[in-house]
Parts: structure tokens; sequence; C-alpha cells
């Protein structure tokens, strides 16, 4: 067997992660190529992948019943999105004056709940109150 590229779908398991496998092939009847995806267990003994990484795979012996390829190398990490933490959020908020002597408007926004489309008018306070229970 050869190498194969793939993207990680799955690292759940310890020193282990799913990598799904991409490959194209023509159809002569329909004069078409067409994509079929195959997901490879391999082994990932540092346990440095991640989910979105693109790795490439060396075969190796059987080390379980599913797992018989190993990681080779990390070609491109993915990129993870972390949202800002909880602090970052409260101190820009903070930063806002809500104390006003009548509300104002901030905006008209439309939601549906429970299947109909309701129309909600955000003040500064119920827009500081809103961010505070997030």
């Amino acid at each position: 067997m050869k190498s194969v590229v793939g993207v990680v779908v799955s690292n759940k398991m310890q020193k282990s992660v799913v990598v799904a496998v991409d490959r194209l092939f023509h159809n002569k009847l329909y004069n078409r190529y067409v994509k079929r995806t195959s997901k490879f267990m391999a082994h990932d003994g540092k346990d440095q992948c991640n989910i979105g990484d693109r790795v490439k795979l060396d075969p190796s012996r059987p080390l379980s019943k599913r797992k018989h390829w190993v990681v080779a190398e990390i070609l491109k990490k993915a990129r993870i999105y972390s949202p800002p933490s909880v602090d970052t959020a409260a101190m820009q908020v903070s930063r806002i004056n809500f104390h006003f002597p009548r509300p104002l408007k901030v905006g008209l926004h439309f939601i549906v709940l429970g299947g109909k489309i309701r129309s909600f008018l955000f003040t500064f306070e119920n827009l500081f109150l809103l961010c505070s229970c997030l």
C-alpha cells in the first residue's frame, strides 16, 4: 500500500484518529468523475491531531482490529475558533454607560419563536440584561 492524505474527522480516542480520505475515479458509463470517501483509523502516538487537520498516513502492521495506518506527519493544522472569554466580554459591556433618562432604541430584531415571526425592540437596558445572561 502507499501513503494517503486525508482530513481528521474524529480524535475522541486515545492515541487514535479517524481520517477521511477522498479519491476521484472516472465512471466510463457516464463519462464523469465520481468522488468517494473512505474513513481509516490511524495511530497518533503523540495525540497531536485535531479535527480538521490535513495529515499524511503511512501503512503499518495491524495495530488493532481496524487500525493499520500511522500518522506520518501533519501537513496543515486546522484553524480553531476560540470564542472570547466571559471576562473580556464583560469588560467590553461594562465600558458602555447604560444609565439614560429614557430608553434609547437600539434596533428592531425579528426572531422566529414557535413557528411565528416575533419582533422585539431592544433598548440599552434590555441589551445589557441579554448580554449579562449569556
